[in-house]
């Protein structure tokens, strides 16, 4: 997922991209984009983000399904409105409604998948991720230290917890309060194939960059195209 704030649009956007997305790892060739992780870590992700959709990205922040409760429960939970089909799926909930999720239940649901698909799962995902950024913007500007004292622990990043604060005092002094979201690549220039007996997400590389580039730096959304 890539986080990007925008002071020109006074937005924040997040972007996913699919896991089987069929990219080119450097120095491991074709293969699903979420293997890139797996052979490099937040390194190699970060590189094949760049050189695949001709990107700038440098900075970087990871969880895993151990600590993403922690931090949801660091935070007093996340609110968020659940379908009738998700409830099935999620401890302590019995219908469709807007709940303030447990860090337990908000794992379960960003790891839902029996009941649609991937995309519906990095839909959730970013929801999550959402959910967590309106909870920080509501909060005085002065909580955010301590905040961050319980929270910077549980994540691996390559950013220390000034760069952080900066980063969080801009977009509270940019007045941005507006979140958007996408997925990439998108449906009208990409289709599920298998290749040698596997699953990929194949999409045309040249469409992706133009449209990733156009919505991440431009703020223009060109998916309808």
């Amino acid at each position: 997922m890539i986080v990007t704030i925008d002071r020109n649009s006074k937005k924040i956007k997040l972007s996913s991209v699919i896991r089987d997305s069929y990219v080119n790892i450097p120095g491991r060739g074709m293969d699903k984009i979420n293997h890139a992780y797996a052979f490099g870590g937040p390194e190699l992700a970060i590189k094949t983000l760049n050189s695949n959709f001709h990107l700038n990205i440098k900075n970087y922040a990871t969880l895993n399904f151990t600590t993403l409760p922690r931090v949801i429960e660091a935070l007093g939970g996340v609110t968020i409105t659940i379908t009738d089909a998700e409830a099935t799926q999620i401890p302590g909930i019995n219908a469709g409604g807007t709940y303030n999720l447990t860090g337990e239940q908000a794992l379960t649901y960003v790891r839902i998948r029996q009941i649609d698909s991937d995309f519906a799962r990095s839909d959730r995902q970013r929801t999550v991720v959402e959910a967590t950024i309106k909870k920080m913007l509501n909060q005085p500007v002065t909580s955010y230290p301590r905040v961050l004292g319980r929270i910077l622990p549980l994540v691996t990043t390559n950013m220390n917890s000034n760069d952080i604060l900066t980063i969080a005092g801009n977009v509270v002094a940019s007045g941005i309060r507006t979140i958007d979201q996408k997925r990439f690549p998108e449906d009208s220039y990409s289709e599920p194939k298998k290749i040698k007996g596997i699953y990929y997400f194949v999409f045309n590389r040249e469409k992706a960059i133009h449209n990733m580039g156009n919505y991440i730096y431009l703020d223009e959304d060109l998916s309808d195209e």
